[in-house]
């Protein structure tokens, strides 16, 4: 096995996790020692990899590594895997590059994500702290084991009160080593910690930082190196930033890092740098709040944001990521709310973020609204858009943005928005605006299918298929770019995903969407050359597998009745036909929006129709008074339904528009049919509209009730 050596790179990677393998020296590549291996069909797959890794069959062990992956593996599976296995095994894997290399970090991913239900435990930290100071050697390793592997972020808060002391120069030093070697885990507690009012601890905590060379932690360090009042933490803060690849300016690094957790960029946040918690420093100390999964960047964003705000109080930038952080939490967690989910213990961050955002300003809402549609981030800005809707002069290039984006929701809650500002300042609303409210009034249900493949001619072939089956479509080249956009939209109806991806494993695509509870259910295709074998790998994980550049009648079948986006159509199908309606009473044209408020009319709810019939009413003409009366004659239909269609022929007929004989025979059978007496006087005022002269008095002779005799 051959591969150019990527000595820094293994060094930082296969150091974050200390396994025992890698305490001894390494032994040569030619010369790997026997691995010992736990009962388990995962661990002995494994092993038959590393086997023919060790020949050079590159290949077969490539296929058998896939095998392990296909076996959806715990963390803790994985950890036995990683701490039997020397470490030469992993440093081949690594520098062999491409999917082999894939497969060795999304094990070490599995690794660190694994366990973690045992890492918040205050008595095995304080143990482990002080097996840590044991003379034995191999109790001290094993401890320091358990403190990186166990307990991670978890330990830090135990630490900090030793790294405090001025007096105890051994313990202290060996913490800080221990925090170092624990790395990119323990980044985020330490970056809090140098919140603390004790200029001794803020310079240790800085040397640390420092020593992991984490770019997380530039913010505040940069932040101290100019401002702080100690001259040692501030010195101290001056050496960590410059191992930290840093711009050196508080304001750029902390702007920089909202934007990354805001979209969930993997500088930031790998599948292994989530958390159940986020920290803050109190007066207390260090304390842990939990939040779930789906939160977690937005809390960490709106830390980097307010940060920012602080250095520079007139930022626009620092306040339009807070906007967008605000709106993104706030709409996530009111989906789970509505989802069944219990987030009651973020409700009040649920109220600050609602409050948060209208004291942001306009212009903020504005600025964050065009990053949203920048970014794909459709889940933020719907909710900037009602936002901005509650703004009496707001500003509209945010708005306008929207509106020519390609997300359909954004655009059409847009159009509403920009649809009544043109009310309320009497001024027209453009052809766009118009265009956009027709297509949200006839809009049904919008089914989305998300392809992430990397080879265009493919990937484009999927999406014209998916196309022609009548979904919207999005697509990625990248598995992580494809994860980034999806963790921005508030759903899609299925996920098809290439076996081949440049950047990750299909795997992980398929873990990561499993693991956020939108997609928990939500169909997963994966496309391969092989579906035989793509079967084999993925039947298991995946809804189904499809041959590339086959057909995708599967995709169709397995789709079924989808309702997720239903809501959300309706409730801008409702707006966008009484947006309308109030365009056209101040005299505005919406002709090119009727053919959409007709389309309601078939099957639609009472709170979509009965809003188009109004506005119908108000625009329509003779070619529409069909679709109309077909509503008012059908006895399924509601009484407040029926009731708006003759209102609304009422109207129509008062322009002058005219009815064909079928459609006047059609009224007519509801006035002597069993119909509620509200559909029928207003079918009668309808129909009086609607004649004249001999038809008219035939139609007063023949509905005439005679009088009760005596």
């Amino acid at each position: 096995m051959t591969g150019s050596p990527r000595t820094l790179g293994l060094v930082l990677a296969l150091s974050s996790f200390t396994a025992p393998a890698l305490v001894h020296a390494a032994p040569t590549a030619l010369a790997l020692p026997a691995i010992t291996w736990q009962d388990g069909d995962v661990e002995t797959t494994f092993k038959e990899g590393v086997e023919q890794l060790r020949r050079g069959h590159n290949d077969e062990a490539l296929k058998k590594f896939r095998e392990v992956l296909a076996k959806n593996p715990t963390g803790d599976q994985a950890y036995k895997i990683w701490n039997s296995t020397d470490s030469e095994i992993w440093q081949d894997m690594l520098v062999s590059g491409g999917e082999m290399e894939m497969i060795a970090k999304r094990l070490m991913n599995l690794v660190k994500m694994g366990r973690k239900e045992r890492k918040n435990d205050a008595e095995a930290i304080k143990k482990a702290l002080t097996d840590l100071r044991s003379e034995n050697s191999a109790e001290s390793r094993k401890a320091r084991l358990a403190l990186a592997s166990d307990h991670g972020e978890y330990a830090v808060g135990f630490m900090l009160p030793t790294l405090a002391e001025q007096g105890s120069d051994d313990r202290r030093i060996l913490y800080m080593h221990t925090l170092t070697e624990m790395d990119s885990d323990v980044v985020i507690p330490l970056i809090e910690a140098l919140n603390s009012p004790d200029p001794f601890l803020r310079r240790n905590v800085a040397y640390v930082l420092g020593n992991i060379g984490d770019p997380r932690a530039a913010g505040m360090l940069a932040h101290l190196a100019k401002s702080d009042t100690d001259g040692g933490a501030r010195s101290a803060a001056e050496a960590a930033l410059a191992k930290c690849k840093s711009s050196g300016d508080a304001l750029t690094e902390f702007l920089k890092a909202g934007e990354d957790y805001s979209l969930r960029h993997d500088n930031v946040l790998s599948s292994y740098q989530y958390s159940d918690v986020v920290w803050n420093w109190t007066d207390k100390g260090l304390v842990s709040n939990p939040v779930p999964r789906e939160v977690y960047n937005d809390e960490l964003a709106k830390k980097n944001y307010m940060r920012a705000l602080a250095v520079d109080a007139n930022s626009l930038a620092a306040r339009a990521g807070l906007a967008r952080s605000y709106a993104d939490e706030g709409a996530k967690l009111s989906a789970m709310k509505d989802a069944g989910q219990d987030v009651a213990a973020m409700s009040s961050t649920m109220d600050n973020d609602a409050i948060q955002l209208g004291l942001v300003g306009p212009d903020a809402l504005d600025a964050a609204l065009s990053d949203a549609v920048k970014n794909s981030d459709s889940t933020a800005g719907q909710a900037l858009i009602r936002a901005l809707a509650a703004c009496p002069n707001a500003p509209t290039a945010g708005l306008m943005a929207a509106l020519a984006s390609n997300d359909g929701a954004m655009r059409s809650e847009s159009a509403v928005v920009l649809g009544n500002l043109s009310v309320a300042s009497h001024t027209p609303a453009s052809p766009q605006v118009i265009a956009a409210l027709g297509e949200a009034a006839g809009r049904e249900v919008v089914r989305t299918v998300f392809v992430i493949e990397p080879n265009a001619e493919i990937r484009n072939a999927a999406l014209a298929h998916v196309d022609q089956l009548g979904f919207a479509s999005m697509g990625a080249d990248r598995g992580a770019n494809g994860l980034v956009l999806l963790h921005r939209v508030p759903g899609v109806d299925a996920v098809i995903v290439s076996e081949t991806l440049p950047d990750i494993t299909t795997f992980q695509v398929i873990d990561e969407l499993r693991a956020d509870p939108r997609f928990e259910k939500t169909p997963i295709f994966v496309l391969s050359a092989n579906a035989e074998q793509g079967k084999e790998l993925y039947g298991a994980l995946a809804t189904g597998v499809v041959a590339s550049g086959g057909d995708l009648a599967e995709l169709g079948t397995a789709m079924g009745a989808l309702t997720g986006d239903r809501a959300t159509a309706d409730r801008l199908a409702a707006q966008a036909s009484t947006t309308l309606g109030a365009i056209s009473r101040a005299g505005g044209d919406i002709s090119p929006a009727v053919d959409g408020l007709v389309k309601t009319l078939a099957n639609r709810e009472d709170a979509v129709t009965v809003p188009a019939m109004a506005t119908l009413g108000m625009a329509g003409g003779s070619g529409h008074v069909a679709p109309l009366v077909a509503v008012l004659g059908d006895a399924k239909r509601s009484e407040a339904a029926r009731t708006a269609a003759a209102d609304a022929l009422n109207n129509i007929f008062s322009r002058g528009a005219s009815a064909s004989p079928e459609d006047i025979q059609a009224m007519k059978a509801v006035l002597s049919s069993d119909a509620p007496l509200g559909v029928r006087i207003s079918a009668g005022r309808a129909l009086g509209r609607a004649t004249s002269g001999d038809t008219r008095a035939e139609l007063i002779h023949s509905t005439r009730t005679a009088p009760a005799q005596n």
